[in-house]
């Protein structure tokens, strides 16, 4: 913090300070506890701010940083903190949170000169399940709106007090050398040093990047960011980097994460989803991939669009392809935007498919602008040669592991078992061979009910001279079920045309399209 007239100190300055009152954290750095009484000292009914996003540095608690995204937060840029230096958070339930700093980012001003506020980049998020939460800013329509905004001011060694916003403007210039020094758009709060409020602050020197916060609805939004004070008669000036300003900038740069800064008044958006596989039909035994289709139907762009999916037992996930998104380890994926109108897609692909039959996989979908929906999608998974077959060593259709003499595609088609050496169907004494009878001329064999569904036709062929070539499908054949032996299967028959000549020889083919 750049300061004129005014001694460095260690904290924020209250008219009329009370710990019960201004500190947002007791105990502070060392065994730091919520205090449920900030700004609040009655502990009357009055909503609980939640400032879980406001940390501080770890080797000098004295920097304040505000916590803006997950992986993101934004401080002073004349007061950051360094590569690799760790930044802690006071959860809700009182956990403490540590992140390490990976990279800060200075951001820009219009003329590219460097702005006094910094985004920073943790090497990992803060866990989505602890109560630690991002803070979004205070998005108004015009920049003139912020002036007579009430806000908090945080400050070092957990303080905090109360402002009211005046003007905005550049502020330029560094009020200790009179060099060119800083150049921000920044925000003013005054404090009167005469008379006012009990709970009236300015900021002092170690201040700087602490938050200004605005709050709306029971929740803070992050207006500002401390960068220096000036002192004239009886007035002491705080001057706050405009963070709103700055916002295009920042969320650039968290473009490369999928992520952007949060409004605290987000259009309302509003979406459809769709799911449908790459093939029409999902058959046991097989991967298969589902792709899921969400269409922002708003007349907004929505922001942090987030899709967690939910697989069911029995399934096996082995990739996530999201071109556009974030795929995250938790079973979700993200994309910064969405705009209006427009529709994106990602891709689960699964191993092998259990045994036949339907299971529910469920997309819940979120963003700044909507409410949580969740739907489901059942997945109908149908029977296939592949999952009857399992992990048999001998798997082909030509196959025959058991040695009974009978195929595996026949016996897939006919009910036999492929495991045991028989030429029966289980349980009974119906021939799993096709069998001639002579009058009147007609082939009968046993075929599944749901041969459509598997993919199976049996067709009737014929040859005169049983050469491989020779072989020739009897088009339309008149066949009738005669019986339904077991469950699942039924005994055909197919009549053979009259006047063949003397020498014809029959057989059943089997095709399996799956």
């Amino acid at each position: 913090m750049t300061a004129l007239g005014l001694s460095v100190t260690t904290a924020l300055e209250l008219r009329v300070y009370n710990p019960t009152a201004h500190l947002r954290m007791i105990g502070f750095p060392a065994a730091p506890q919520v205090n449920s009484t900030f700004l609040n000292p009655s502990g009357n009914s009055v909503t609980r701010l939640d400032l879980s996003g406001i940390g501080w540095s770890v080797q000098d608690p004295t920097k304040q940083l505000t916590l803006v995204s997950p992986r993101h937060f934004v401080g002073a840029n004349h007061f950051r903190p360094a590569i690799g230096s760790t930044v802690r958070f006071l959860a809700t339930d009182n956990v403490l949170h540590t992140l390490t700093v990976a990279s800060i980012n200075t951001l820009p001003n219009a003329n590219d000169s460097p702005s006094d506020l910094f985004l920073g980049e943790f090497t990992a998020e803060i866990p989505t399940t602890a109560a630690v939460l991002p803070l979004p800013y205070l998005n108004l329509a015009a920049e003139a709106n912020y002036a007579g905004q009430a806000i908090i001011v945080a400050g070092q060694a957990a303080r905090g007090g109360r402002g009211v916003i005046g003007s905005v403007s550049d502020f330029g210039g560094d009020p200790i050398t009179g060099g060119a020094g800083i150049q921000t758009r920044a925000f003013t709060f005054s404090y009167a040093t005469a008379a006012g409020a009990v709970d009236d602050a300015y900021a002092q020197g170690g201040d700087s990047g602490s938050p200004s916060l605005v709050v709306r609805n029971g929740k803070v939004a992050l207006v500002g960011t401390h960068t220096a004070v000036l002192t004239a008669l009886g007035t002491i000036t705080t001057y706050d980097t405009l963070v709103p300003h700055y916002a295009p900038e920042i969320n650039s740069l968290m473009e490369t994460t999928s992520l952007r800064l949060r409004k605290i008044d987000p259009p309302a958006a509003a979406f459809t989803i769709t799911g449908a596989t790459n093939d029409q039909t999902i058959r046991s035994g097989e991967s298969f991939t589902y792709r899921f289709t969400i269409t922002n139907t708003s007349a907004a762009e929505a922001d942090n669009v987030h899709a967690r999916f939910s697989v069911p037992v029995g399934l096996s996930l082995t990739q996530v392809t999201a071109t556009g998104w974030r795929n995250n380890a938790d079973g979700s994926v993200r994309r910064s935007g969405l705009s209006a109108g427009n529709a994106a897609s990602f891709d689960l692909t699964f191993a092998a498919a259990p045994q036949a039959g339907t299971l529910q996989l469920s997309l819940t979908l979120k963003s700044d602008g909507s409410a949580s929906q969740s739907q489901d999608f059942p997945i109908t998974i149908q029977p296939s040669y592949a999952g009857w077959v399992g992990g048999l060593a001998a798997s082909g259709f030509n196959d025959d592991g058991d040695e009974d003499g009978i195929s595996n595609l026949i016996e897939y088609a006919c009910g036999g078992d492929n495991q045991t050496a028989s030429r029966y169907l289980p349980g009974n004494t119906e021939f799993l061979t096709p069998q001639f009878i002579t009058n009147p001329a007609t082939l009968t064999f046993i075929r599944r009910s749901d041969a459509a569904t598997r993919g199976l036709r049996y067709l009737v062929q014929y040859s005169t001279d049983l050469e491989f070539s020779s072989w020739q499908t009897l088009e339309n054949p008149e066949i009738i079920t005669l019986s339904s032996p077991v469950m699942g299967f039924e005994k055909a028959a197919a009549t053979l045309p009259p006047g063949a000549p003397d020498r014809r020889f029959y057989r059943l083919g089997i095709e399996l399209a799956e």
